[in-house]
């Protein structure tokens, strides 16, 4: 892996300098420039981090495919929104309440197979049914089983009511990878027909 330093880059109208951005080398489909610089491209060529987000509201309307950055919340989401923690590296991490318990789980946009993706403890916890679903999922190269469960109760995150979801974790404990300090990891599939609001200046997190 290496990087490119002190770069001045734009996603759609949003202006951002980065002091480095990293290189997978030997990774992902190879395109031809004259295909990456076609104004028709729709090519996935890397991912953004949470650091442009950072003292930003990040808006993401998902029923509408559409996202933004703002300096502040906009009147009509300030009521709905609850409190929220950031980690070490600025990435939000979100209040679990189920049966009476408060656990930690991270938002991660890349986590989006899973509704909740759980260490194998709090999979335990949420769910005592057997796996109604298998998924096998390919981690840097290598393959690793996920299994999913029923959770029989709801729960609370982001100040919203969940239900009838499956929690999954990996069936070796050893390959749990959840973030240190967590207890799991949820990604966008929970909040497809909403919008989210997540102002990271204040530490608030809110769904419409």
């Amino acid at each position: 892996m290496y990087y490119l330093s002190d770069l001045n880059l734009a996603i759609g109208s949003i202006p951002f300098h980065s002091r480095a951005v990293f290189i997978e080398q030997n990774f992902g489909e190879k395109f031809l420039s004259d295909s990456v610089l076609s104004d028709s491209s729709q090519h996935t060529i890397g991912t953004i981090g949470v650091d442009i987000c950072r003292d930003k509201v990040l808006i993401i309307d998902y029923p509408h495919h559409r996202l933004c950055l703002a300096g502040s919340v906009p009147a009509a989401y300030q009521a709905s929104l609850s409190p929220i923690s950031l980690d070490g590296q600025g990435r939000p991490i979100l209040s679990l309440d189920c049966k009476g318990k408060t656990y930690k789980v991270e938002f991660d946009c890349g986590s989006s197979m899973f509704p909740i993706l759980a260490s194998s403890k709090l999979s335990d916890q949420l769910s005592d049914a057997p796996a109604a679903d298998t998924i096998h999922i390919s981690s840097w190269g290598k393959t690793i089983t996920m299994t999913g469960r029923p959770i029989k109760d709801s729960f609370t995150l982001a100040g919203h009511r969940f239900g009838n979801v499956e929690v999954y974790s990996a069936r070796e404990k050893s390959e749990d990878n959840i973030p240190g300090g967590c207890d799991g990891i949820t990604g966008n599939v929970l909040f497809l027909d909403k919008v989210l609001i997540i102002d990271f200046r204040n530490r608030k997190i809110g769904l419409q």
